[in-house]
């Protein structure tokens, strides 16, 4: 299929032209883009209103809509998926966009640059890999990865403090929490691998090491660790 079958673009077009378009595209099942001059209302858990300005305002096949600004990757409003998605024209004869669920979008147009419309197929699922889920899998299957002599793992074990990455006891039969990171480990990691420790010396036995798994850390958190008596074993998310 060529790219004007799958992608078509109305520059500055009247508002009830941009309605119609949008009307006609959201019963397709389009992905829908607009770039315009526009004020933002919500309404729902909390109120909200945010003054004119040139924003991108994407509308998806599943009820989706999205209000971007000019900074950051997330959106300065949205509905959620499931909301219905209508495009009108006020007394004003501005368009508006709106999604209604449980909660109100309204994004008033003051000036329509664009109208793009993108009849898209995306069928193809996302693969993802590197994540900690997998990290937990290499280290159920080759424990000496956290160090020689690691035995008798257990995998998300629970305790009344929290549920535990991999729990297992050293060569010595020390008992060893272990707390899995995908990203390179930080203060909260360290206070969180802290806290269990803590907790399971209360509950149980003075006796019980903490190591934390993290693709690298940093000069500072490898003091952090050392002053908390807990132990780092780099691991590579993506490493086979």
């Amino acid at each position: 299929m060529s790219v004007d079958a799958k992608v078509s673009t109305v520059e500055s077009p009247e508002s009830i032209v941009a309605a119609n378009k949008i009307i006609n595209a959201v019963s397709r099942g389009d992905i829908i883009t607009i770039h315009a001059s526009c004020s933002v209302l919500y309404e729902g858990r909390a109120e909200s209103t945010i003054a004119e300005g040139d924003r991108v305002v994407m509308i998806k096949p599943d009820g989706t809509v999205l209000v971007h600004g000019d900074e950051g990757y997330q959106p300065i409003n949205w509905q959620a998926s499931g909301s219905d998605v209508k495009a009108e024209i006020d007394g004003d004869g501005n368009l508006l966009i709106i999604g209604v669920d449980s909660e109100y979008l309204e994004v008033n147009c003051y000036a329509v640059y664009t109208v793009t419309l993108f009849d898209n197929t995306d069928k193809a699922e996302l693969h993802v890999r590197g994540t900690e889920a997998e990290m937990h899998e290499r280290i159920l299957d080759d424990p000496q990865l956290v160090e020689s002599g690691f035995h008798d793992l257990e995998h998300e074990k629970k305790f009344p403090f929290g549920r535990v990455d991999v729990f297992g006891y050293d060569s010595d039969g020390v008992p060893v929490i272990v707390e899995v990171k995908r990203r390179s480990a930080n203060r909260d990691h360290v206070h969180q691998l802290y806290t269990y420790l803590k907790e399971y010396k209360e509950r149980y036995s003075e006796d019980v090491r903490g190591v934390l798994v993290a693709p690298d850390c940093t000069d500072f958190i490898a003091e952090v660790l050392n002053a908390y008596d807990l132990g780092f074993v780099p691991l590579d998310p993506l490493d086979s």
